[in-house]
């Protein structure tokens, strides 16, 4: 969920989360990539994302999202239209202060009555011991 996926199409981020050194250095934002590591025998992943989002770009799920297609990867993307970064509100950069605030940025994404349970469902079924075949 708003997950930064791949840092090198976020380079704001990169100098966020890996620090002026390695904000330019490709191989550092490659290897601080999630989608650097996908495989097909991936866990299976639960993707949302939301459309409104200020602080990771919805373009980053889909990034994922293709990574996790091109190897064959079990994974549920689900998209919330007109949804922001935090889970219960939107959340927004304070141009003003360059602080977060809890104005703008897009619905929340429970405010889609599907996600719940979507992820209830999917913990279940990810989660769930499976029968021994022993």
């Amino acid at each position: 969920m708003f997950g930064v996926n791949d840092m090198t199409q976020s380079p704001k981020d990169a100098a966020t989360l890996l620090g002026q050194k390695d904000k330019d250095n490709q191989e550092s934002m490659r290897a601080a990539s999630p989608v650097t590591y996908v495989h097909q025998d991936e866990p299976p992943m639960f993707i949302v994302q939301g459309t409104d989002d200020k602080l990771v770009p919805y373009k980053q799920a889909v990034i994922l999202a293709d990574a996790m297609d091109k190897v064959h990867a079990v994974y549920h993307f689900h998209t919330v239209v007109g949804a922001g970064h935090n889970p219960y509100f939107g959340l927004n950069i304070n141009s003003a202060t360059g602080h977060f605030d809890t104005g703008g940025g897009g619905i929340g994404i429970f405010e889609d009555r599907e996600v719940e349970p979507m992820i209830i469902a999917f913990l279940h079924s990810s989660l769930a011991k499976k029968p021994s075949t022993d």
